[in-house]
C-alpha cells in the first residue's frame, strides 16, 4: 500500500475527496430507518428441579466442603414452601429460593455450568438465611451422605474420598492457611475441592439418602 492508502486505512479520511478534512457525520441531517419498538428477552440462567442426582448422565463431582459464596444469593423469582421461623406459628410459608436453607451439593461431570443445590425447607432458620452451620453440614455428610456412599460404591472409589466433613474442611483449608491467614477479595483461604461419583449407583445412593432422612 502507498502512504496515502495507509493514511486512508488508519485515519479514516482521504485528501483527494475531502480536501484534507476528516469524514464527519452531521447528526442534524443524517437519518436512520425508523425501527418499531419490540420486546426482547435475555436468558441469564436455567433452573430445573430433579428428583435425583442420577439426572447427571455422566456422573457428578460433589463438593466435600461447600462454601457460603456458592449459595444462591439473588432472587430467581421462584419460591419454595419452608417452615415459618416463628416457633409460635408452625406453618409453611412461600419463600424465595435464596431464603430457604440450602447449599451447593455438586456439579455435573462434563458440564461445569450445571450445579446441584440441596434445599432443606423444614430446617428451622431465621428470616435472612445465609448458610448452613458447620455442625449442620457435618451432620449431613457424616450421618447421611458418607454412610450412603459407603453402602453403594466399592472400596477403590471410597479410598479417594474424605473420611468426614471435618477431614474435608481441613483438606480444603490446609494449603491456604499454611501460606496466609488473611482472606481478601483476591485470596481465598479455602479451596473448592470436588470428588467424582460415577453415574452407576447415583440413583441407589439417592434412595438410601432419602431413606436416612
Amino acid at each position: 500500500l502507498s502512504p496515502t492508502q495507509w493514511q486512508e486505512l488508519f485515519c479514516g479520511h482521504t485528501f483527494r475527496q475531502f480536501e484534507g478534512k476528516p469524514k464527519q457525520a452531521c447528526l442534524h441531517t443524517e437519518h436512520s430507518l425508523n425501527t418499531p419498538p419490540a420486546i426482547s428477552f435475555d436468558i441469564d440462567s436455567i433452573l430445573g428441579f430433579v428428583t435425583s442426582p442420577a439426572a447427571a448422565a455422566h456422573g457428578i463431582r460433589f463438593y466435600s466442603a461447600p462454601q457460603y459464596g456458592q449459595n444462591i444469593s439473588t432472587d430467581v423469582h421462584l419460591t419454595l414452601d419452608r417452615v415459618d421461623p416463628d416457633p409460635e406459628r408452625p406453618r409453611l410459608i412461600p419463600s424465595r429460593l435464596k431464603d430457604v436453607p440450602h447449599f451447593i451439593f455438586a456439579r455435573a461431570e462434563g458440564a461445569d455450568f450445571i450445579t446441584f443445590h440441596l434445599f432443606f425447607p423444614h430446617l428451622p432458620c431465621s428470616n435472612n438465611f445465609s448458610r448452613l452451620t458447620d455442625e449442620q453440614l457435618s451432620r449431613w455428610f457424616d450421618d447421611i451422605f458418607y454412610p450412603a456412599v459407603r453402602q453403594v460404591y466399592d472400596v477403590d472409589r471410597l479410598q479417594h474420598l474424605p473420611a468426614s466433613y471435618r477431614h474435608a474442611l481441613a483438606t480444603c483449608r490446609a494449603p491456604k492457611v499454611e501460606d496466609r491467614l488473611l482472606e481478601t477479595p483476591s485470596y481465598r483461604t479455602q479451596l473448592r475441592m470436588t470428588y467424582f461419583l460415577p453415574p452407576q449407583g447415583l440413583q441407589q445412593l439417592w434412595d438410601r439418602i432419602l431413606a436416612a432422612v
